[in-house]
């Protein structure tokens, strides 16, 4: 089972303050972005606003866990290949 997490306007407003405030420390400080979106509506609006600013990180929009966490592990593991062996 899966649990979804429905966000208010007000929260993503945060989001995005938090966002625009840290995004260079963000972009330096992540070694790579995945985004578990299932619903395929919401990815592609995801990825038109990354087309529109996307984050100074490899990032990648997927519809589920093993897809996200494929896409992370070579970052993973660069950043320690005994953390990445442990997963």
């Amino acid at each position: 089972m899966t649990a979804t997490i429905r966000f208010e306007w007000s929260e993503i407003k945060v989001f995005d303050a938090f966002a625009r405030a840290n995004g260079e420390r963000l972009d330096s400080q992540v070694a790579a972005l995945a985004l578990i979106i299932p619903s395929a509506m919401v990815r592609g609006a995801i990825r038109v606003l990354f087309k529109l600013k996307a984050p100074g990180h490899p990032y990648r929009v997927v519809h589920e866990r093993d897809a996200a966490l494929e896409y992370i592990a070579p970052y993973l593991s660069e950043l320690s290949p005994r953390a990445a062996a442990n997963g």
